[in-house]
């Protein structure tokens, strides 16, 4: 995770960084050290059953950047 979390800093450097994760080994802890906090992390657990209002939260997050770049 060192390279992933160096990787990351460099990135929320320039802007705001958001990470979705699906699978069951997703680590949301894990992963919210990756990402801008906690509202620009989109994970779940179940492969059948993303939430069904994913791709609007996602969209909202991006939306309501004012920052230059996005990595998704």
């Amino acid at each position: 995770m060192n390279t992933a979390a160096s990787a990351a800093q460099q990135l929320k450097s320039m802007g705001t960084l958001s990470v979705i994760a699906m699978g069951p080994n997703v680590n949301a802890n894990d992963l919210n050290v990756l990402s801008s906090g906690a509202q620009n992390l989109f994970a779940w657990p179940d492969y059948s059953h993303p939430p069904d209002d994913l791709m609007t939260n996602i969209t909202n997050a991006i939306s309501n950047q004012t920052d230059k770049y996005y990595c998704l």
